[in-house]
């Protein structure tokens, strides 16, 4: 899936969450799997309980982790954000064009 900065991202609502040792752990519904995110997994997790922008959450990692190359940071965000649509573990609205 193609995402814009403007794109806002959530957590899904079919899906079952613990904080455990420093890392999130969530379960999908449709398929009982458990996906284990690391720190920065966990991090962004976190910060799309609500609605967000793609371009606020990359906003708020650079504020919370050091020496963040944007350019990578982006490219390794829409690539997890994908990741986490195609899971079901999140849903989009795609902003209008």
């Amino acid at each position: 899936m193609y995402f814009s900065l403007g794109d806002r991202v959530v957590q899904s609502t079919r899906v079952a969450q613990r904080l455990f040792e420093g890392s999130m752990l969530v379960i999908t519904a449709h398929d009982s799997m458990l996906h284990r995110f690391n720190k920065l997994g966990t991090f962004i997790w976190k910060t799309i309980e609500r609605p967000i922008t793609v371009e606020e959450i990359g906003n708020s990692i650079c504020k919370n982790f050091d020496e963040v190359d944007k350019i990578k940071m982006y490219s390794d965000l829409f690539l997890f954000l994908s990741e986490l649509y195609k899971k079901q573990l999140v849903t989009i609205q795609k902003i209008a064009k």
